[in-house]
C-alpha cells in the first residue's frame, strides 16, 4: 500500500474511509505528542466517535468504545502471535475493533508481533486468489501502532511501508516556523493577539513536540486571562515569564543530568522545576525522548558511524550547547543498557497515566528518574 509522506497526513485523515483502510497503520516520528494525536483521529474516525481530525470533542463512552483494544508490554511479550490473534478476532458485540499499540512497547517485542502478524496475512493470500478482506469491506479491525522517531533502516518501518496491508504515517517534529504559524492561528482564535518578537522568542522555545506546544500555549492564555490590565496582547515579557527558564532548570538539562548519573543535580532541578510549575510528570515524555534520541546515538556508534555523524541523526537537531553533555552521556551507556533504562520510563509512562493521586505520580515518576540516573555510572 501507498506510503504517506508528512505533508500527506493531514489530507489523508480528512479523506479517511474505513473501507478503504489497510489492516495496519504505523505511526511513528519524534514528535511523541502529534502521534498520539494522529492514532486517536483514527480512533474516532474508524469507530465513528464523535469529534474531526486533531480536535477534542466531548465523546463519552458508549458501546463503541467496548470495541477499542490497547495492548500491553506484558501482553505482547508472552506471545508473538498476540498482534495477530486479536486483529483475527472477531468482538464480543460485533462491529470494527480498534486495535492499540501504544508507544510504550519495546522495539523487539514490537517487531516481532507485527512481523508474525504480516507474515500470517501472506499465508493467507498465498492461499486465496479471490480479494483480500480490505479491498472487498470485511475488514472488521484496524491496528494502530504508535512508535517513536525511526530511521529508514529501520526492521519495523520497512516490514510495514513494503507490505501490500499495511501503511506508514510519519509525524516529524515541528520546526519553530511551524511552531510560529500554529501558534499565531490557535491563539488568534483564543481572542489573542502575539507581538512578532514574542512569537519568535516562543517558536524556538516550543520546538519539537505538539503535545508540549499546545500545553505551553493553553498555560500562556490562562495567565493573560488573569492579568489585572485583561489584555489580548501577548507580548515578549509574557513569554519570558512563564517559559524563559535559565539554563539550571530547562527540561533539556534535567535529561542530560539524568544521563549523566548526575542525581544531586537532578534532584535540585526537579525541585527548581516544580517550584515553577513543572511537576515531575510534565518531564517524562521530554527525558524518555531524550533517551530515545540518545539509543539512536550510541546505536549508530556501535555500528561503526563516527560520533559528529551519529549526533547530527537526531530530530530535532541538538542545540550545540548540549552536544559536549550528551558526547559524555555515550561513554556512560551501551544500547542494552539504555534499553533498560526505557523500559523503566515506560513503565513510569504507564503508571502516571493509572489515575493515581498527582502527589504519587509525582513520586512514581521521581523514582523512575532516580533509578536511570543511578544506572549511568554502573
Amino acid at each position: 500500500m501507498a506510503q504517506k509522506k508528512a505533508a500527506e497526513v493531514a489530507a489523508y485523515l480528512r479523506g479517511f474511509s474505513p473501507d478503504k483502510a489497510p489492516l495496519l497503520i504505523l505511526v511513528y516520528g519524534g514528535d511523541s505528542g502529534g502521534v498520539y494525536g494522529i492514532a486517536q483521529s483514527l480512533r474516532r474516525l474508524w469507530l465513528g466517535g464523535l469529534g474531526g481530525v486533531g480536535e477534542q470533542s466531548d465523546h463519552k463512552e458508549t458501546d463503541e468504545d467496548l470495541q477499542y483494544i490497547a495492548l500491553s508490554q506484558e501482553m505482547m511479550a508472552q506471545s508473538g502471535a498476540c498482534l495477530c490473534d486479536e486483529a483475527a478476532s472477531i468482538g464480543l458485540f460485533g462491529g470494527r475493533r480498534f486495535i492499540h499499540v501504544p508507544s510504550t512497547i519495546m522495539a523487539a517485542t514490537l517487531t516481532n508481533n507485527v512481523r508474525y502478524l504480516l507474515d500470517s496475512l501472506d499465508v493467507q493470500d498465498a492461499k486465496q486468489d479471490t480479494e483480500t478482506e480490505t479491498e472487498t469491506g470485511e475488514q472488521n479491525a484496524l491496528v494502530v501502532i504508535e512508535a517513536g522517531a525511526l530511521t529508514p533502516a529501520s526492521a519495523l518501518r520497512k516490514m510495514v511501508e513494503k507490505h501490500a496491508h499495511a501503511m506508514t504515517l510519519p509525524c516529524f517534529a515541528l520546526e519553530p516556523k511551524d511552531v510560529a504559524i500554529q501558534s499565531r492561528g490557535w491563539l488568534k482564535q483564543e481572542g489573542f493577539e502575539i507581538e512578532a518578537s514574542a512569537l519568535n522568542v516562543l517558536a524556538e522555545r516550543l520546538a519539537g513536540d505538539r503535545g508540549i506546544m499546545q500545553r505551553a500555549l493553553e498555560r500562556l492564555v490562562l495567565y493573560k486571562g488573569g492579568a489585572k490590565d485583561e489584555s489580548k496582547l501577548i507580548q515578549i515579557d509574557d513569554v519570558e515569564i512563564l517559559f524563559g527558564l535559565s539554563e539550571q532548570t530547562n527540561i533539556s538539562v534535567l535529561a542530560d543530568a539524568i544521563g549523566l548519573g548526575a542525581t544531586n543535580k537532578m534532584d535540585t532541578l526537579l525541585a527548581q522545576l516544580s517550584s515553577l510549575g513543572q511537576p515531575p510528570q510534565s518531564c517524562l515524555i521530554p527525558v524518555r525522548m531524550h533517551f530515545q534520541n540518545l539509543h539512536l546515538i550510541v546505536g549508530l556508534c556501535e555500528a561503526g558511524t563516527n560520533i559528529n555523524q551519529a549526533l547530527g541523526a537526531v530530530r530535532p537537531p541538538l542545540h550545540f550547547s548540549r552536544k559536549d553533555s550528551v558526547k559524555a552521556q555515550i561513554k556512560l551507556w551501551t544500547s542494552a543498557k539504555i534499553e533498560r533504562a526505557l523500559t523503566i520510563l515506560y513503565e513510569a509512562e504507564k503508571e502516571s497515566r493509572a489515575g493515581l493521586p498527582s502527589g504519587l505520580t509525582a513520586s512514581v515518576v521521581a523514582r523512575s528518574f532516580l533509578r536511570v540516573s543511578s544506572a549511568a555510572r554502573r
